[in-house]
């Protein structure tokens, strides 16, 4: 429980300028596909947003209907996820620190290692890509990154979900785009 409850975070695509999706497929497969496709369709309707609205880039190795939607794919090797999200948390405390209430020593403990290089040889993707993605998350204005969905079943899964949480807290993202429930009722949102 990284937030104190075993309950799965909701996310609303709809607040985010920028979304990276770690293999999510919200907008097929996700946890909530027809609300997050309406969200999404709604963030990206040209007659709301005159600059086209939210983008998504799509990091994993499947093309899914998620990726086929997306402004970018980043085809990594199935299973670097964690590593990806890691490294890109770890880019965002060193350019922003740690925000006020999270346990600084727990944040550098679990970021301890985690590098762009690291990441992206064991993804298959050059260094640059990562340091990329880095680089539009501290750009965005209202950034999300989701973490993998059901694809991800081996035994990182956890590491890297509570990883995509932290990296959420690091982007301003909870609260906003990612909901956290207030209680431990069990229930996924």
């Amino acid at each position: 429980a990284v937030f104190g409850v075993s309950a799965l975070p909701s996310f609303d695509v709809g607040q985010a300028d920028l979304i990276i999706d770690l293999g999510s497929d919200f907008i097929d497969t996700g946890l909530s596909p027809t609300e997050h496709a309406r969200q999404f369709a709604d963030a990206r309707d040209v007659k709301l947003h005159s600059d086209g609205g939210t983008r998504l880039i799509s990091v994993g190795p499947r093309m899914n209907l998620t990726t086929a939607s997306a402004d970018q794919w980043i085809p990594a090797k199935a299973g670097s996820e964690g590593l990806i999200a890691l490294a890109l948390a770890k880019a965002v405390y060193d350019a922003k620190g740690v925000p006020s209430g999270s346990d600084s020593a727990a944040v550098e403990s679990l970021l301890r290692g985690a590098d762009a290089a690291t990441a992206a040889s064991r993804a298959g993707l050059e260094k640059g890509d990562v340091k990329a993605l880095a680089d539009k998350l501290l750009h965005a204005k209202h950034p999300v990154v989701l973490p993998p969905g059901v694809a991800m079943t081996s035994s990182s899964a956890t590491t890297t979900m509570a990883a995509v949480l932290v990296l959420n807290v690091a982007l301003g993202a909870a609260g906003r785009s990612m909901l956290i429930p207030a209680s431990d009722d069990g229930a996924a949102p």
